[in-house]
């Protein structure tokens, strides 16, 4: 049978990474009125659209549009750069190599399906 036990305060010493109850990792947190980019880039739009004295209804939506028409005629870094900055870059894929010898060791241990099939009951 297992027992469950607390973890004493002697225990939590031995491990001075692990937050005490109650303790924060980031005490400071972030900063109060803190805007994120996204928030900046609406304000901008609205106020360069007011500045302007620009008439659109949604200047998100026109901008998009534009960047949509530019990939369009084939200026996709236009189109990729405004969707990576609203809403993140996409994952990259890592290109990886592995040795001839690395796969030829790795066929040797681990038995193929056909091999799992053949073995006898």
């Amino acid at each position: 049978m297992i027992e469950i036990t607390e973890t004493t305060e002697n225990e939590q010493n031995h491990k001075p990474w692990l937050f005490k109850p109650g303790q924060s990792g980031n005490p400071s947190g972030r900063p109060k009125g803190t805007r994120n980019f996204d928030t900046l880039f609406t304000e901008a739009i609205e106020k360069i659209v007011k500045e302007q004295k620009i008439n659109i209804k949604d200047p998100e939506v026109e901008m998009v549009t534009k960047a949509v028409i530019e990939a369009l005629k084939g200026n996709y870094p236009f189109f990729r750069d405004v969707m990576d900055r609203r809403h993140g870059r996409a994952k990259l894929p890592i290109e990886h190599s592995i040795p001839q010898n690395l796969i030829d060791l790795i066929r040797d241990v681990i038995p193929t399906r056909e091999e799992d099939n053949q073995t006898e009951i």
